[in-house]
């Protein structure tokens, strides 16, 4: 009984090792539009950027419409591409580390026209309702909304990875209920070898 003890105690610890070694290299990727260009941002579970990661855009029929490389914050900014939606942006951080997130035409803040070219929303009517109360231009207004805006994106982004990361409390839940288990299965074991 003890060798077996043992042997499913060491077992549960290279579990629990390999299982967090997993989580803390979990990659993350996200891309949307803003002010008529594609940009995204790829990171690590532990919230450190993926630096250099090749960036591949996809349209709806896996065709590749459009490729980047992430700079040292692991944002990347491209034209926009043009192709079907939904597009799915591939982040290959190297080392077997890849994700992907998918980006439809909300996300991108665009209209197909019917040259089947895509434009910006925004673009669409030149005079907003907003221009000609304040007197702003379009290209203004993005740059003030974006530079705003950037913080409270990189924010909520932070907060999502944070949710989905495996914490402390997560592996010594987990390792109790193994432990718990272990237990039950100890005490009929002690007890079919009492009868016998």
């Amino acid at each position: 009984m003890a060798r077996l003890t043992k042997v499913v105690l060491f077992s549960m610890v290279i579990l629990a090792g390999s299982f967090s070694a997993a989580q803390a290299h979990k990659l993350f990727a996200a891309a949307y539009g803003e002010g008529g260009k594609l940009e995204g941002e790829a990171s690590f579970s532990t919230g450190d950027p993926c630096k250099e990661c090749q960036i591949k855009v996809l349209d709806a029929a896996k065709k590749e419409i459009g490729q980047a490389v992430t700079n040292d914050e692991g944002t990347f900014s491209m034209a926009m591409p043009k192709g079907e939606f939904p597009w799915v942006v591939k982040v290959d951080g190297g080392g077997g580390h890849k994700a992907e997130c998918q980006v439809t035409k909300e996300d991108a803040g665009v209209l197909p026209d019917t040259t089947g070219e895509v434009k910006e929303a925004a673009s669409a009517k030149p005079e907003t309702a907003t221009q000609a109360a304040v007197g702003v231009s379009k290209e203004d207004l993005d740059r003030l909304l974006s530079k705003q805006l950037g913080p409270l994106k990189s924010q909520v982004k932070k907060l999502v990875r944070s949710s989905e990361a495996v914490t402390v409390k997560d592996v010594v839940g987990g390792l109790g209920w193994i432990i718990g288990l272990l237990g039950i299965g100890a005490y009929f074991y002690s007890r079919r070898q009492d009868k016998a």
